[in-house]
């Protein structure tokens, strides 16, 4: 179920990358994405 999940936002951040998104758009994301880099950390210690 993660992994469909992760599909659909990288699907998201590919629309974002669009020149007609505004720069406000991509900077709200970024403060998003930060609480989820200590997830990514657990994941690389349980491998």
């Amino acid at each position: 179920m993660p992994r469909p999940r992760a599909f659909k936002f990288a699907q998201a951040a590919a629309a974002d990358q669009s020149p007609a998104v505004p720069v406000k758009k991509t900077a709200k994301r970024q403060p998003a994405k930060k609480p989820k880099a200590p997830a990514k950390k657990t994941a690389k210690a349980r491998r």
